[in-house]
């Protein structure tokens, strides 16, 4: 079930739909030294002895150490290669028998990071400013790796890191790491704090940012990740990471933040304790980590929890949960003891029983959907063991009924509307139609391009409820959460404006009159018929003057607004009556139509004309024998009538357009 795991580079670029995931904008700090570190650099001096490419040092531990007793901190500039930790810290000294002497176990050595020190890779090492690294910041160039493959033999990882990377007790989020991978750790150790958290352990507080963990492996929890009553998360991808456990991917122990990042392809793999493979909460009154903006897909457990997994409260908001997998129960969610659930789309998961969210005792259900969720049974897309679990302003394939549950809509087996129109359809852009893993290449192309944003038709369009506590500011697209005042269901918020469309007076109409709406970046097109005998006088979009922008079709005019952002308010009024409705004798021309300052009329000898205004206002007369071109520069913009008379008194009429 790991195949899906050499997609993980496609995955990153491809299913989050152009969100801002892995933005490779980093959390900029006030530094008062600037170290260069380079694979080749030579030894350490000092602080002030680095600060350039040239006379970069390789020993990234000490630049570290020294930058953070400079004052006011520093920043560290990693060039592309692969590290390996020397500095050997257990994890919690004070509760760990090994570090009274830790000398002797090699696997101790782990990047420790420091407050106010920002460490960051992605550089060639020629740049001059962060800026200037290349758009992909994990390029074959300038990929910085920060690997637990201690021995550096690529084979057998009971020789690794405990921890590639460490936070320790007493340093904040002012230490910063970002742009880097995290590979190679192994948290097997005897003790507590030494079997948490291969890739990146945190105790309490750190900022790790739009990093990749991935390949690592615990003995009891947090494989990639392990946050202990704090730390933070953000523009990051978690992937294919291994514990027997809890949170093969990350675990949240008390505390801690994961934000706007792609966990995805992590197993747990006991069949009888693992629970949450993407993400598992550990939690206590009070003490309890979130979970936000993020997607969590192609997750594995052996028992519970295939994508997230809880013990005790949790915050669980604005999440994609896809494609996740449980040989037991819960194979999106699975909640015991508590957990917040609010706005998530939880689609196309896969388990024994509830699917999408299987509750053993209390936790909610808020402003989410559940759909397409599959077990071998009756595909129920929820389940719980008691009445202690509440749902509320929820969609659900099929319905839910019970005590505590209110407000569910009962959304179709069916994506969209077959044609019966009879109920109420989610109407995904482009869903997956399998649930569990992907098996086959095909899965992983449908998977890779999937789209669970709404249309308009949704039945989730306007129908969560905004007073829950909790509600962000963003959807999972970056997009405001609420734009025509009532919030959507699921991790997205259908972006979409209102055309609407009137006649000033009579003698046409206008197509849409609406209140119409289209999604964001549509095409609209609007179109303005006028009764025979009769023109478009004025066109106006948002009270502003849009005369020039119609196009004359024949019978009728249209204004096309190639793409939506913003609602439009279209009015037009008709003109001219028949009694200067055109008329043609023998052949003439007069051009160019539209004109800017002068009309040429040839193939008539003229002896007098008339310009009259689109509602029929006499507005320039010339009589005698007339010399083409006619000087029109004085007209204001808009539609015109020509009346010409002829040196034989016969009289033509033309419509032009003055620019």
């Amino acid at each position: 079930m790991m195949h899906f795991y050499n997609n993980s580079k496609q995955l990153v670029r491809s299913i989050l739909i152009g969100i801002l995931f892995l933005s490779f904008t980093t959390l900029g700090v006030h530094a008062q030294v600037q170290i260069m570190v380079t694979t080749d650099g030579g030894a350490f001096v000092d602080a002030n002895s680095h600060g350039t490419w040239a006379t970069a040092t390789s020993e990234l531990q000490t630049a570290i150490d020294a930058a953070a007793v400079a004052t006011g901190g520093g920043t560290i500039w990693i060039e592309g290669g692969t590290y390996y930790p020397t500095k050997r810290q257990a994890a919690d000294p004070a509760s760990d028998p090994e570090a009274v002497d830790i000398s002797g176990n090699p696997r101790h050595a782990t990047f420790v990071m420091a407050s106010n020190v920002t460490v960051m890779g992605g550089f060639e090492g020629t740049e001059t400013t962060a800026a200037e690294r290349p758009s992909d910041l994990f390029g074959t160039t300038n990929r910085v790796t920060l690997s637990g493959d201690i021995d550096q033999d690529g084979v057998d990882p009971d020789n690794d890191s405990y921890h590639v990377v460490l936070f320790p007790l007493g340093v904040d989020n002012s230490a910063i790491l970002e742009d880097v991978y995290i590979t190679g750790g192994l948290a097997n150790g005897a003790n507590y704090f030494s079997f948490r958290g291969g890739g990146v352990h945190m105790r309490e507080d750190g900022t790790l940012n739009n990093c990749v963990i991935t390949e690592n492996g615990s003995s009891d929890g947090g494989g990639g990740a392990y946050l202990y009553k704090g730390g933070l998360i953000t523009e990051s991808e978690i992937s294919n990471n291994l514990t027997p456990s809890n949170g093969a991917g990350i675990l949240l122990n008390l505390g801690g933040t994961v934000s706007n990042s792609l966990i995805h392809s992590n197993h747990s793999t006991d069949n009888s304790v693992a629970n949450g493979a993407g993400v598992f909460f550990d939690s206590e009154p009070g003490l309890f980590g979130t979970l936000t903006h993020c997607v969590v897909a192609t997750n594995l457990s052996d028992d519970k929890g295939g994508g997230i997994g809880t013990f005790g409260e949790a915050s669980i908001i604005n999440n994609l949960i896809l494609s996740n997998e449980a040989l037991g129960n819960g194979g999106g969610i699975f909640l015991q003891g508590g957990g917040t659930v609010l706005n998530n789309t939880v689609v196309a998961n896969y388990s024994d029983l509830g699917p999408g969210v299987y509750a053993d005792t209390q936790g909610a259900v808020y402003n989410s959907v559940l759909w397409n969720n599959e077990n071998p049974y009756s595909n129920v897309q929820f389940v719980r063991t008691d009445n202690s679990t509440i749902i509320d302003f929820t969609a659900i394939q099929g319905g839910a009924t019970g005590t505590g549950i209110t407000n569910v809509i009962n959304l179709s087996t069916s994506n969209s509307d077959p044609g019966s129109g009879t109920e109420n359809y989610p109407e995904f852009r482009d869903p997956v139609s399998f649930a569990a893993q992907p098996l086959t290449s095909s899965e992983v192309e449908t998977l890779l391009n999937s789209d669970f944003r709404i249309n308009l038709t949704s039945a989730l369009l306007d129908a969560g409820n905004d007073a829950f506590a909790g509600i962000p500011s963003f959807d999972l697209g970056g997009n405001q959460r609420i734009t025509k005042g009532v919030i959507d269901i699921g991790a997205y918020e259908a972006l979409y404006y209102t055309v609407t469309g009137a006649v000033s007076g009579s003698n046409g109409t206008i197509d849409p009159v609406g209140p119409a709406n289209y999604l964001a970046g549509e095409e609209v097109v609007i179109t303005l018929t006028p009764e025979e005998g009769y023109d478009v006088s004025t066109f106006t979009i948002n009270s502003t003057d849009y005369f020039d922008q119609i196009a004359d079709q024949g019978d009728s005019y249209t204004y096309t607004e190639a793409s939506i952002s913003d609602d439009i308010d279209a009015v037009v009024s008709f003109g001219i009556p028949n009694s200067l409705a055109e008329t043609g004798l023998d052949a003439f021309n007069v051009y160019p139509i539209p004109t800017n300052d002068q009309l040429f009329i040839e193939g008539i000898e003229i002896n007098g004309l008339e310009i009259y205004s689109a509602s029929g206002k006499l507005v320039k007369q010339l009589k005698g024998n007339i010399e083409s071109p006619v000087v029109v520069s004085d007209l204001t913009k808009g539609l015109y009538i020509l009346i010409i008379e002829d040196i034989s008194g016969e009289v033509r009429t033309v419509r032009f357009v003055k620019n």
